[in-house]
């Protein structure tokens, strides 16, 4: 299990992984632009914005969230409960929540 306080390469290998764990033969290549572009936004490398200067709502924070928001969608698919996850499910899933602080971005 990945600990929650990870680094930026550790949360994309684990939504990498439980991807390609949960649809086999799924492309990752969708989720890995969406992270290297947030990464870039909050890091200052997005033409027209600045790097993220607040305390919490940072890319850390972002990776944190990532991490809890795949566990979960990992956790319902392996329940095999309704409703089902399709493999769109679960990327639109991961590019909202990656977004979801990029309002703090100036």
């Amino acid at each position: 299990m990945i600990d929650i306080h990870v680094e930026s390469d550790e949360t994309l290998d684990f939504v990498q992984n439980t991807v390609t764990s949960h649809f086999l033969g799924k492309s990752t290549i969708l989720l890995d632009k969406v992270f290297a572009r947030v990464q870039d936004l909050f890091e200052g490398r997005y033409p027209g914005y600045q790097r993220s200067d607040t305390a919490y709502h940072d890319f850390k924070h972002t990776c944190e969230a990532t991490v809890a928001v795949v566990r979960i969608l990992d956790g319902h698919i392996k329940s095999g409960k309704f409703p089902a996850v399709s493999s769109g499910d679960f990327e639109l899933s991961i590019a909202a929540i990656l977004l979801h602080e990029s309002g703090f971005i100036k």
